[in-house]
């Protein structure tokens, strides 16, 4: 045969050659070595192996159409393992699969397989022992990588009994989010890139923190927002624009318009809607102070209460419409519709139900109960046409104040010497 490669039996009196081309022509050589054999070249183990088979760079070469390795532990005491394994190299049958695996071979599974075709660095380890998935410099314990959406899968697969369900995780160019492929692959939870640092902060309390400027959207675009001039808006639109400070506007377009204004409360669909510079007002109710934009120190409460107080200061409306068309300051109007009509009257106080509805301009004017409608400024007026009598439990008593009476003059009142006689 010629130019075999040389082996070498290693044994107690030394190492000896053995001559391969004159083992080849002998008629039978023996399977069992008993002894260390040591091969100086390349091996080729497997029945189509040949004569002048080509090596290349490799040292072992296995070669035959089914590739198996075997590795069976013969211990047989209980106190040592005895596992035994394979290593698998493609299915047997015609049309099987290519792939490289590792077997337990007596438990009967395959806990490691490599399909033929995987990419470079499917599966990475480096030198200090992150693993990498797609990438072969992995910087982290485990590093996914992959060209579009890189996702992990779990998946609840009722091998256990339980019902199966499916969710990924995933990020790309537009966010990081967690999609639930069982139920038409919706997307419940989602980060955009570019989230602040710290914009949902679990404390190790916990309380649960959000960042300055964090804006929540909810359902029916309905927002819900924190901001750094501890301000809260939500609801759609509530509080567009707004940069004031400690703001409270709940509701579709709260406070929409306003702008540097502060310290406003407004709840309701359309409450302070035109607010923009107003400090320290109080609407509640739909399009409660809707008008106000410069005004401030109101307090409107009821739908449409105090509608359209552009600029006016330090007035109180509680009931629906009430003062719905004042303009004017330093009014107080509760009740249903009461001051409905007032314009640009002042200092007026009606009380009950559409009190003071007709007068527009009167100033310092009172009306107490049901349609109490003053007709002149400087009046009172308590009830209306169909009260038949008015009473108390004592007599009405004049106020005796000179801060209350006219063209008093000290020389016509002797004073000491008066009471004295």
């Amino acid at each position: 045969m010629g130019d075999l490669p040389q082996l070498q039996i290693n044994h107690a009196s030394g190492t000896f050659p053995l001559d391969l081309d004159a083992l080849a022509n002998q008629p039978l050589v023996r399977d069992l070595f008993t002894t260390d054999m040591i091969v100086q070249a390349s091996l080729c183990v497997g029945i189509d192996c040949v004569n002048g088979e080509t090596f290349g760079f490799d040292t072992y070469k296995a070669k035959e159409n089914n590739l198996r390795f075997y590795f069976e532990d013969t211990s047989n005491s209980a106190s040592f393992p005895a596992n035994d394994w394979r290593f698998t190299f493609n299915d047997s049958g015609n049309g099987g699969a290519n792939y490289f695996a590792v077997e337990d071979a007596s438990a009967g599974t395959v806990p490691f397989r490599v399909d033929a075709g995987a990419g470079n660095d499917a599966l990475r380890v480096d030198d200090q022992g992150d693993v990498g998935i797609g990438t072969g410099s992995p910087v982290v314990e485990l590093h996914v990588a992959d060209g579009d959406s890189p996702t992990m899968r779990l998946e609840q697969n009722g091998s256990s009994g339980f019902t199966p369900q499916t969710w990924d995780v995933a990020g790309n160019e537009a966010n990081f989010f967690v999609r639930d492929i069982t139920n038409s692959s919706n997307l419940p939870f989602r980060i955009r890139v570019g989230a602040p640092t710290s914009s949902l902060d679990i404390k190790n309390n916990g309380d649960i923190e959000f960042d300055d400027d964090a804006e929540f959207h909810l359902g029916n675009d309905q927002v819900l927002s924190f901001n750094g001039t501890a301000s809260v808006r939500m609801g759609r639109n509530a509080g567009l624009n707004a940069s004031g400070s400690n703001n409270v506007l709940v509701g579709e377009s709260a406070g929409e318009l306003m702008t540097t204004g502060s310290n406003n409360l407004c709840v309701g669909y359309g409450a302070g809607l035109w607010n923009s510079t107003g400090d320290d007002n109080v609407n509640m109710g739909q399009f409660a102070g809707t008008r106000t934009t410069t005004g401030s120190d109101n307090v409107n409460i009821g739908s449409r209460a105090g509608y359209t107080n552009v600029s006016g200061i330090r007035s109180v409306a509680v009931g629906k419409d009430a003062g719905r068309f004042s303009t004017a300051s330093n009014n107080s109007f509760v009740g249903y519709r009461a001051g409905y009509n007032n314009t640009s009257g002042t200092y007026n106080t009606y009380v009950g139900y559409a009190a003071g509805f007709t007068p527009t301009t009167l100033d310092n004017s009172m009306g107490l109960g049901n349609a109490a409608n003053p007709t002149a400024s400087n009046s009172v007026v308590i009830g209306n046409s169909a009260v038949t009598s008015i009473g108390g439990q004592v007599n009405w008593t004049a106020l005796s104040d000179a801060r209350f009476k006219k063209d008093i003059r000290e020389d016509e009142v002797a004073g000491l010497d008066f009471i004295s006689k």
